[in-house]
Formats: structure tokens, sequence, C-alpha cells
């Protein structure tokens, strides 16, 4: 049974078993005799889709307005209720062709999330090496895995992807994107997955005004970061 929502959306009711707010596209009137808002069918969306089809997949669902998402949210992109925009990318698997709908919302965030991780490394490894107390570097004739730049490379891109995420989804987004990177089993990858949740945690947290730079470096001399020695993935030193 539906009882009005006491929260907001006055005009909305929830379904008591659920909890669920019903979002009905029409209300009829039978005081007045007709409908409130207009039928769906032949609305600009009902008409993209019936018409023009998703790149001429011609799928069953496109014929109605109600399934226009199909239930599926992150595949599917409607932003204001005119109809579904979807890219098409199409790979051959085993001789078969398989097409993947991703809505361009999404697909857009997610590159560009890809994106700003990629900056924030490369930004990371410039200040790691310039700051660097043993004086190795992430790449060049001094570079050496495990070292203090390597720590702080990673540190210090993930701290400032908690301070400036956007377009990932969030600062959690944006640890996934870079902990996505690390994926093998190898002592540096899981280095560089532990210097990243130290960063994030010190991005969180971070004093206005304080450059995650320093505050990476001081969390390094703190014996906060993890380096590898003989192998070995251990706490830095403690200064």
């Amino acid at each position: 049974m539906a009882v009005n929502n006491f929260i907001r959306f006055s005009t909305k009711r929830t379904e008591d078993g659920t909890g669920l707010v019903l979002y009905e596209y029409r209300a009829y009137s039978p005081a007045l005799g007709r409908w409130w808002s207009r039928d769906p069918i032949n609305e600009p969306g009902h008409r993209i889709l019936t018409h023009k089809g998703h790149f001429r997949l011609k799928l069953s669902e496109e014929h109605n307005l109600y399934c226009a998402l199909r239930n599926s949210v992150m595949n599917l992109n409607d932003a204001d209720g005119r109809g579904i925009v979807l890219v098409i990318v199409c790979s051959i698997v085993g001789g078969a062709a398989v097409a993947i709908g991703v809505g361009i919302g999404y697909c857009t965030d997610v590159l560009g999330c890809w994106l700003r991780v990629l900056l924030a490394l490369f930004d990371g490894e410039q200040e790691a090496d310039r700051v660097a107390p043993d004086d190795t570097t992430h790449r060049g004739p001094n570079a050496a895995e495990g070292g203090d730049a390597d720590a702080l490379r990673h540190c210090i891109a993930a701290c400032n992807l908690a301070r400036n995420w956007y377009p990932c989804l969030g600062p959690d987004g944006a640890l996934e994107r870079l902990q996505a990177r690390e994926t093998s089993r190898s002592p540096g990858s899981q280095m560089d997955g532990l210097n990243n949740e130290v960063g994030i945690g010190i991005g969180y947290g971070l004093e206005c005004g304080k450059s995650c730079t320093d505050a990476c470096l001081d969390a390094l001399r703190k014996g906060l970061l993890y380096e590898i020695r003989n192998g070995q993935i251990v706490p830095s030193p403690d200064e």
C-alpha cells in the first residue's frame, strides 16, 4: 500500500514494504476528467527510440519509453529524458562480434579519471625526484625501485588526487583507478599500493595551505611510507 512521502517529494508516494518512491509518469484527475501530464507515447524520447533506434540495433526494448535505460544506468545514458545516448565499441572475440554499449557520460568520466591519475603520477614523480632525501629518482641514472623517490611519488600523487579528484567519482574513485595500476604481486607493485593508501589518507586530512609534497616528505621521515630493502617491503627509515 502506497502512502504519502513525509520526507520530501510531496507529490510522490512511497511503498511501505520497500520504501521506494513511486514516480508515475502520468496522473489522472477524475474531477477534471483529464490527465495532468502528456502521454509518454510520441514524446521526443519515444520517437528517438522507435524511429532511429540504438545505432540500428533494433532492440525490442527500444519500443517502450518506460524501459529507456533497461535497468542498466551504468551503461546507458538518458540525461534529460529525451532518449538514450550510447557509444558502441565492437571487437572480434573468437570470430564473433561483441557490441558493448557504454553511456557517453560514464565513458567520459572513466577516461577523464584515468588522465587525472596519470597527471597526478607525473606531477608526483617530478616532485619526488626533486626532494628525495636519498637522492634517488624515479627515472634516469639515479633511479632505484623502492627508494625514497619511488615511495614519495605515489604518496604525493595519491594525496593530490584526494584533494583534486575531479572528474573521478570522489577520492575513493580516484584511489580505485590509481590502485588498478598495481595488480602485480611483485614487491614494487605492492609497495606502490601501500604508499597510495598512505597518500590518500594524508590528502583527506591535509591542512589548508600545506602541500602534499611537504606532507609526504614528513611522512617519509617519520617512517610512515614503505620502501624496499633487500627485496623486502619495510617502513621508511624513521629519522
